[in-house]
């Protein structure tokens, strides 16, 4: 039965880490007897185990940049689960705080090796086994040990149809943990495979712009968006630190995500309803407290796209590009231009 199959499953799992008690290490021999299928998944497993590193450095570095571009990134949800999404991405944020930094080279993506993948009904592959391996330590709060397993799983079955899907948490795990140059190298790839292969629009479109921003990023040596961390990292005095970016860095992909991190550092202050209303308040907020021509500009145009894309209301968007069109900021002044030109027509 599937229940009892599951139960093994996790036996098994467990005895990878631990020592299991008696009775589940004998109901878990007697199942490996009698089933060829489940020694391959014990033999694989123990052999992507083996193939992990135990010595894992420290996490130095500050994720709550990284999750504002994540969510700034991310299409807005309707009211009714606008506070299921930020309890959720508090859940994320804390994960991945635990995690441990890792590097690792990525494995070229290539065309499924003949034989990679399991045979339908036979045993999964040894990258799928990764994959689900790694979202098993995800659930159980542990993210390092998951990029851990996801790294070894790669280099050892770099031809398996899954190649695309687990390199690309790779890739995020790696943005997020401000690995920037491996990040960037993984990013490249994808983007060759995505436009070859015609990959889900949503995560295409995270790839392209992540890859855009970090190759912005890499003409500094990624010292924006250390900044952008510095700045975060400050909390008081956060908004004058990502003012400071926008100005330093003016019409580029690093001000656009200073400005975005603008409202996330200011929600905490903000007595809203959802979400939606909290980070537009943020914004609005923090655009009383800049005083770079800059950076105003910025704001007045992101908040103009809050008001078109998430609240529906053209007369309030309308305005804002407006002043954002009329300001001495030359690139912002077009997008505002263009953006002015996607609004519906009115009677």
């Amino acid at each position: 039965m599937w229940w009892k199959r599951r139960r093994i499953e996790g036996l098994l799992a467990a005895s990878l880490y631990e020592t299991l008690p008696a009775k589940d290490r004998q109901e878990l021999d007697r199942a490996l007897e009698k089933s060829a299928d489940l020694r391959s998944d014990a033999e694989a497993l123990r052999r992507l185990s083996d193939a992990i590193p135990t010595d894992v450095p420290s996490l130095d570095v500050d994720l709550v940049p990284l999750l504002h571009a994540r969510l700034a990134h991310t299409p807005q949800p309707d009211r009714g689960t606008a506070r299921l999404v930020l309890a959720t991405a508090c859940i994320v944020f804390m994960i991945v705080v635990a995690a441990t930094v890792f590097r690792s080279d990525y494995a070229d993506p290539v065309a499924p090796a003949p034989g990679s993948a399991s045979v339908a009904g036979g045993p999964p592959s040894l990258l799928a086994q990764a994959i689900r391996e790694a979202d098993r330590c995800m659930a159980e709060n542990q993210p390092g040990r998951a990029y851990e397993i996801l790294v070894a799983g790669v280099k050892a079955q770099p031809g398996d149809p899954q190649i695309q899907d687990a390199q690309l948490r790779l890739a995020d795990l790696a943005f997020e943990l401000a690995r920037y140059e491996e990040a960037l190298a993984a990013y490249d790839k994808l983007v060759a495979i995505y436009y070859r292969s015609g990959g889900a629009e949503p995560a295409q479109h995270r790839v392209v712009q992540r890859r855009e921003l970090l190759a912005e990023a890499a003409r500094d040596d990624f010292r924006p968006l250390d900044a952008i961390a510095i700045a975060m990292r400050g909390r008081d005095d956060a908004i004058e630190g990502l003012e400071q970016v926008i100005t330093d860095n003016p019409g580029t992909f690093v001000a656009d995500l200073a400005a975005e991190s603008m409202g996330y550092a200011l929600m905490e202050e903000i007595q809203a309803d959802d979400v939606q209303t909290a980070y537009l308040l943020g914004m609005e907020t923090a655009r009383t407290r800049c005083e770079s021509p800059e950076a105003i500009a910025l704001l007045d145009l992101k908040i103009g796209d809050l008001y078109r894309d998430d609240f529906r209301d053209f007369t309030a968007a309308e305005q804002y590009y407006r002043k954002a069109e009329s300001s001495e900021a030359p690139v912002v002044a077009k997008r505002a231009t263009d953006a002015l030109e996607s609004l519906p027509a009115t009677d």
